[in-house]
């Protein structure tokens, strides 16, 4: 599908923030943002509501993740920018997972560097101007010791669920011969 800003959801767009001031008069909303949750539910405004309002309230119990709170992953330096990557601008990020050593991980951790990592990347993709970014995953040298299927799955969910459309493009290099069985 085509990046959300380049699809026309005007009409969507109104019909989603009417729905959403009813519901909270005074939330500022943003267009950008609103059309990443209509073009995730193909147009459709109702469901990009209970996308929205599903997210809003993500964001509201879980805590702003602090540099502290990710000691160990951020030690792991698995995840970082690839500067001019892409041929557009569009900024690039890989991750390096046979550095994720999940027997390092304290319990809860990786959930938390997942949304550590989204909210950092969301943040950077709004300072430069673009929404969508393009991930590549380097499975060289991956091993049973980088598996957490838990936290994979709930990062998933994470970024499908409450950072919908910000995936350009992902690239699996080296992936192991799982992922062709899935």
């Amino acid at each position: 599908m085509a990046p959300a800003e380049e699809v026309d959801l005007g009409d969507a767009l109104e019909e989603l923030k009417s729905l959403l001031r009813i519901e909270d008069p005074c939330s500022p909303l943003d267009d950008k943002v609103l059309r990443r949750f209509l073009v995730a539910r193909k147009g459709n405004a109702v469901k990009a509501c209970e996308m929205y309002k599903a997210y809003l309230a993500y964001r509201r119990r879980t805590p702003r993740v602090q540099d502290e709170d990710v000691r160990v992953g951020l030690s792991h330096k698995k995840t970082f920018l690839v500067p001019g990557a892409v041929e557009d601008g569009t900024p690039c990020f890989m991750t390096i997972v046979n550095r994720n050593v999940v027997r390092d991980c304290p319990a809860g951790e990786a959930e938390m560097y997942a949304e550590y990592s989204f909210r950092r990347i969301a943040n950077l993709l709004d300072k430069v101007g673009f929404q969508q970014t393009v991930f590549i995953f380097d499975f060289q040298h991956f091993s049973w010791d980088n598996l957490d299927t838990r936290t994979a799955a709930a990062t998933l969910k994470q970024g499908q669920d409450y950072h919908p459309e910000r995936l350009k493009k992902a690239i699996l290099f080296k992936a192991p011969t799982l992922f062709w069985t899935l």
